[in-house]
């Protein structure tokens, strides 16, 4: 809004006034006012995802001449200027379980600007190595082993991230 001599102005336009002068004569005076709202911005809501994957960021604005995504970490975005873009974790985003990324919306000269934040929470990717001896065959969750040998299964862990587990089997 502006407040021209007591009159609140909230729409855009042509505003004209007419005002005494010191002559006693009419003064006719046209402003044209442009409003620009205040920026709104929006990150989205928290999630949560694997160490193994990336995230696509949705964020939204309104009232804004660009955006901007950060993080507070070490990961990166693909296209940091757009409302949506991906997000790839880095080790110490990873190490941490988790990061803050910020969205901000930069509003018209001269209403400031509006930033909002989410929490991307990121659960582990687990490894495992093992070994067995056996007699004539192994039975790995329902797989019948009869060779030695390393063998690999992707299961998931309680997380729901993958779980990669390697076996070392000697079958005698």
């Amino acid at each position: 809004f502006f407040n021209w001599n007591n009159t609140m102005i909230t729409t855009s336009g042509a505003y004209t006034q007419v005002f005494v002068n010191a002559n006693n004569c009419d003064s006719t005076h046209t402003l044209n006012v442009i409003i620009n709202n205040t920026p709104t911005a929006d990150a989205g809501i928290n999630a949560t995802i694997c160490s193994d994957t990336t995230y696509l960021v949705s964020g939204s604005a309104n009232n804004d001449s660009s955006v901007i995504w950060t993080t507070s970490g070490d990961g990166y975005f693909n296209n940091p200027g757009q409302y949506f873009t991906t997000y790839n974790p880095g080790t110490t985003d990873i190490a941490n379980g988790g990061v803050t990324l910020t969205f901000t919306a930069f509003g018209y000269y001269p209403c400031g600007n509006a930033s909002d934040q989410m929490i991307l929470n990121i659960d582990s990717v687990t490894f495992g190595n093992s070994s067995v001896v056996a007699c004539d065959f192994f039975n790995w969750n329902n797989t019948m082993i009869t060779t030695s040998g390393a063998y690999t299964q992707v299961l998931v862990n309680a997380n729901n991230c993958d779980s990669t587990h390697t076996l070392n089997v000697i079958i005698n």
